[in-house]
């Protein structure tokens, strides 16, 4: 697991610290509790913990400014801020400077604080990830660029000390020419091969780079050598090869003790040259046995190749690093655009949340108000003024729960009970449910079933919720003396359930984001709305494994449809879902 998550508690209620510990400790977590503001500020240092729940309402220093120090102190310390509903406006203030979540007192469901903190814990990680990755890459490309720099100078240097063999050494000088001006390696190899047989009376040679695990690869051989003729199966099979690589000392078929078929089948009279570079063999040249008079140029030969050979896979390593960072970068920039995108999606969050919360209490406040200061009136009026308040009320329930069940369903905590169901017994309830609204404000509203419809799996309240949701939008938007059509047709293996209005239509390029979360998708917004009852039903749908869709042309109204899964007589042991 490695090393636990500590969690310090800023709240004068010592209660809510035990409560928070008695469920957080069992998980492994390490809890710490701070009484006041200064205590507070003198426990954080940097790294000291990774999450931080804080009061709202604290004495002396409030916890939004409890927050802010918090940030300056460790940027990355997630903080999560709790109050009661009263306190919307310093929540706005803890969302400002960047707080993890807001968590409503009394708590209720505590899967929700857990949740909360899992989402704190994982954004926390991916910071720190992001910041070590982006370090890591940069150290890396710093320091093949320091070996392509060194690696440079040596070049140079051995290049002043082939003046001294301008004559002798005219061929080097082409091989070592066209190396630096190739772009790949292999091939440069195969060219180099080649020089050996016209420049140095060698016809047969085989160049060997070492690869993974230290063993020499065969990459480029001399036109006289067929294939194959210099394939190892085996670090036994090298023989002196592997001596050579090990020692980084030439080695001639008459210095060497053991024997060698395949070297002496091949070369008869063979000799291994080191190619050694950045202090260590890069690889190894076998050549049959040259001429004495040629053997100084050979060496010199060789190490000028090794050296160019070694800048050149090296510039291959730092282009296939380059493009690596290049990805890595890409990869870190779409993750900090997500970053920034669920910052704005939590900070728009919290705006609706109080815009819409602010409403039902203003008008419950208003009302109360008026009971307390108008003792005397009628009690009718005081009755009417009641029915407004549990209206308010009502309202306020519906939002929260709004909020709470989308977050249910999404996270799987919601458990459905899937039974067979008359999809037309179902609607006819809901159309009965909604004349009355519909009567009143002189709209028509008619069900349209096709006949013998087979029964649906489903569980009857959830399905109630995303009918009633689209009924309630549909009122919500069709005009006065306008018409609302609820159906169900046969599409094996589903039944398709509609609603359709002939209200003000959806625009075209807010189509596709009417079931996100948070959308209104008509030009004007409702008032009330949350932009959560699309999404909520979409979610509903997908877990009954049904799709949900709409059709809609701006100024000739919309669509709203949804299938339900046939239900077929189960086999024992089965279940609808």
């Amino acid at each position: 697991m490695g090393l636990q998550e500590k969690i310090l508690v800023v709240d004068t209620d010592q209660g809510v610290f035990k409560y928070l510990s008695a469920r957080l400790a069992k998980n492994g977590f390490l809890m710490q509790y701070a009484s006041d503001s200064l205590e507070a500020i003198e426990l954080v240092k940097p790294g000291s913990f990774d999450i931080a729940i804080v009061e709202v309402d604290m004495p002396e220093i409030n916890g939004v400014t409890i927050l802010k120090r918090f940030k300056e102190i460790d940027p990355y310390l997630q903080v999560l801020m709790m109050g009661n509903t009263g306190d919307a406006r310093q929540a706005m203030g803890a969302l400002k400077y960047k707080a993890a979540d807001f968590l409503v007192k009394p708590f209720g469901d505590f899967g929700d604080i857990g949740a909360a903190i899992g989402r704190s814990l994982k954004e926390k990680r991916l910071h720190m990830e992001n910041k070590a990755l982006l370090k890591e890459l940069e150290a890396a490309n710093r320091e093949l660029s320091e070996k392509v720099k060194e690696k440079t100078r040596e070049l140079r240097d051995l290049n002043l000390l082939m003046l001294d063999y301008t004559e002798e050494l005219a061929t080097v000088i082409q091989g070592i020419t066209y190396l630096q001006m190739s772009a790949d390696s292999r091939q440069a190899v195969e060219k180099i091969v080649e020089g050996l047989e016209k420049n140095f009376r060698i016809d047969k040679a085989c160049l060997l780079l070492c690869e993974q695990g230290n063993m020499p690869v065969v990459i480029g051989h001399s036109s006289s050598l067929g294939p194959g003729l210099m394939e190892f199966s085996s670090e036994k099979s090298m023989g002196p090869v592997m001596e050579t690589v090990k020692t980084g000392r030439s080695l001639s078929w008459t210095e060497y003790a053991g024997d060698w078929p395949q070297g002496r089948k091949v070369f008869k009279e063979w000799a291994i040259f080191p190619m050694r570079a950045r202090n260590e063999v890069l690889g190894v040249l076998i050549v049959n046995a040259p001429d004495r008079e040629k053997l100084d140029a050979l060496r010199i030969y060789i190490n000028m190749f090794t050296l160019g050979l070694s800048n050149l896979l090296l510039f291959e390593e730092v282009q296939k690093n380059g493009k690596e960072l290049a990805a890595k970068k890409d990869e870190l920039e779409k993750a900090n655009a997500r970053l920034r995108e669920l910052d704005a999606l939590k900070t728009n969050f919290m705006n609706m949340v109080v815009h819409d919360i602010r409403t039902p209490l203003t008008s419950i406040k208003a009302y109360t108000d008026l009971i307390i200061m108008y003792k005397d009136k009628p009690e009718k009026t005081k009755e009417q003024f009641a029915q407004i308040i549990k209206s308010e009320c009502g309202r306020l329930e519906t939002l929260v729960n709004n909020f709470l069940n989308l977050e249910k369903i999404e996270s799987g905590n919601v458990d459905f009970v899937f039974e067979p169901a008359c999809a037309q017994d179902l609607l006819e309830h809901f159309v009965s449910v909604y004349k009355a609204v519909a009567d009143a404000r002189k709209i028509k509203i008619a069900l349209d079933c096709e006949k013998d419809l087979p029964l649906v799996g489903i569980d009857k309240d959830g399905i109630g919720q995303v009918v009633s949701n689209l009924l309630s939008n549909a009122m919500k938007f069709t005009p006065e003396n306008g018409d609302i059509r609820v159906g169900a047709r046969l599409l094996d293996p589903f039944v398709e359930i509609s609603v359709q209005d002939n209200g003000p239509g959806i625009p075209g390029n807010m189509l596709s984001a009417v079931f996100n979360k948070f959308t209104q998708a008509h030009r004007k917004k409702v008032k009330g709305g949350t932009g959560l009852g699309l999404a909520i039903a979409k979610n509903i749908i997908e877990r009954h494994g049904g799709n949900i869709g709409v059709e809609s042309e701006e100024g000739k109204g919309s669509r709203f449809y949804f299938t339900l899964k046939i239900h077929r007589e189960a086999e024992p042991g089965t279940s609808l879902k």
